[in-house]
């Protein structure tokens, strides 16, 4: 279904944009932090505007969708209904529920907050990655991330944890926000086997010099 498919698009170039341009500027330092926030900011204002405009368009066609099946099921068509006002209605309306939807609500201030605070996360990720020296280091905390993650989003896909709405605007993935939830995974996924594997550095003693 083309609606729903665009709608998932929308979350997945959020997804995968944000942490490129933290990349971007973490390997390019001559690219302007003001625009390296501006884009991200746009692109949290943007889509979650886009998937909301789709999802009526996405109901309706599934709204039709049901009502040919239903119809091509009718032997005889269902008689005229007569009404008390005279009036005659040839047609039931909407047996299925589909189309009555509830309209979700776009918070522009707080899609503004999408963005920044993902890049806030991804750019802490990328620093606690790429300023560990030691490759075998490196493989450590990409293998605790991974172990995280499939542990996380274990106890998430399996209702042993509700992780609480944020923002709550309505647009729910398992209750997280899809624009900021799932995207906040994997850095702090990163976080936490940075905590994990960093060995804690000696405080060296202080030396007394005999007087």
């Amino acid at each position: 279904m083309i609606f729903g498919v665009m709608r998932l698009m929308c979350v997945l170039l959020f997804t995968v944009s944000i942490p490129l341009l933290a990349l971007l500027r973490f390997k390019q330092s001559k690219f302007p932090a003001w625009l390296l926030i501006m884009v991200a900011t746009s692109m949290g204002w943007l889509l979650p505007y886009a998937y909301m405009s789709l999802r009526a368009p996405m109901i309706n066609e599934l709204d039709r969708a049901e009502r040919e099946a239903a119809e091509e099921h009718r032997r005889p068509p269902s008689p005229p209904i007569q009404n008390p006002d005279g009036s005659v209605e040839t047609s039931v309306g909407n047996p299925y529920g589909i189309g009555d939807l509830v309209p979700e609500a776009y918070h522009p201030i707080a899609s503004l907050l999408y963005g920044p605070a993902y890049l806030a996360c991804c750019w802490l990720a990328a620093w606690l990655l790429f300023h560990r020296g030691v490759p075998a280091e490196r493989r450590r905390l990409w293998l605790v991330s991974i172990g995280v993650l499939l542990i996380e989003w274990t106890a998430i896909l399996t209702d042993l944890i509700k992780p609480p709405e944020i923002f709550g605007d309505g647009v729910l993935i398992y209750g997280w926000n899809p624009f900021f939830g799932p995207q906040l995974t994997l850095p702090l996924a990163l976080v936490t086997a940075w905590l994990l594997v960093t060995p804690r550095a000696a405080v060296p003693k202080r030396e007394t010099g005999k007087s």
